[in-house]
């Protein structure tokens, strides 16, 4: 089952209406989320999957920082097989949220990473708020704390402006990171 943690994007990227159509990010109550998830879990649910636009940014809205540890902790206690978590900004992946998922098995070792491209300058123009090297940090990151996981992405070719120069750097990055 999915379980929405959040609404709208706080992100303003140059190719999305969503903050626009949506407005920006608005958490979902803790205690909201977990009455939701108790009744999934009484329901036979055996895996829940967290969605938002950014599921990194739940909880920053209300408190500024980040919360979706928190959540992963509280959902955690519940009889699901599987925790997993869709739509992570790279920029938002923090060493707190990779031990929390290292720390709890249910949790799927499997993070959904949209980094729409591989080069600085086309990522500027998108709006992105981070560059190449950021994600290769990130991926490292990720592989170090959590060595079993599935990293998935999504990316942009033909953005408008791209050079083949930059295409060249999205497709290395991919081969570098190797995403699954």
């Amino acid at each position: 089952a999915y379980l929405k943690i959040a609404e709208g994007c706080s992100h303003g990227c140059t190719f999305c209406v969503i903050p626009q159509i949506r407005g920006p990010c608005r958490s979902r109550p803790l205690a909201t989320l977990m009455a939701e998830a108790g009744n999934l879990a009484a329901g036979g649910v055996k895996e829940v999957v967290l969605v938002a636009q950014d599921t990194t940014l739940y909880g920053r809205d209300r408190s500024g920082e980040p919360e979706l540890p928190e959540l992963l902790r509280e959902l955690a206690a519940l009889p699901f097989s599987w925790i997993r978590i869709l739509y992570s900004h790279p920029a938002r992946i923090t060493p707190e949220l990779l031990e929390t998922m290292a720390a709890h098995p249910r949790i799927a070792p499997y993070l959904d990473i949209p980094i729409q491209h591989g080069h600085d300058e086309v990522l500027r123009r998108m709006g992105r708020g981070y560059g190449r090297k950021l994600i290769l940090e990130v991926c490292r990151r990720v592989r170090e704390i959590l060595p079993a996981a599935a990293l998935r992405t999504s990316v942009m070719a033909g953005f408008p402006g791209e050079t083949e120069a930059h295409f060249e750097a999205l497709a290395q990055l991919l081969e570098e990171v190797r995403f699954e």
